[in-house]
């Protein structure tokens, strides 16, 4: 089953996320909880709100992918510009998304994961 986690200190992205049934979700709301998460389960995807209130979201992403290298991290804001776009991938993430969260997106994302994990 694949593990998502969701990084965000408001709860309205989680929102949504029950009607996928065939997906194990974590949160957090905050960087430290993000981490022992992260360390404990592996998520397989692990979507984080730029904007957390104690860290920013950047930090968070940074100490991420020193943990697991290998999760999808997807950055998620609701001011996409070009910049974030550029530091989202310069900090790591393998891509970004706007709130409200778009769930066939997410999907998709999914997916790709099932297939990348069922070729190894």
């Amino acid at each position: 089953m694949t593990k998502i986690l969701i990084v965000d200190d408001d709860g309205e992205a989680i929102s949504g996320f029950d009607k996928y049934v065939s997906l194990t979700v974590f949160t957090a709301g905050n960087e430290k909880a993000a981490i022992k998460i992260t360390e404990e389960e592996k998520p397989a995807i692990i979507i984080i709100n730029a904007g957390l209130n104690e860290k920013s979201g950047f930090d968070t992403l940074r100490k991420i992918k020193r943990i697991d290298g290998t999760a999808l991290v997807i950055m998620m804001t609701d001011r996409i510009n070009r910049d974030f776009a550029m530091r989202s991938f310069k900090s790591g993430a393998y891509d970004y998304i706007s709130t409200p969260l778009d769930f066939e997106y997410i999907e998709r994302i999914i997916k790709t994961v099932r297939c990348s994990k069922s070729n190894e």
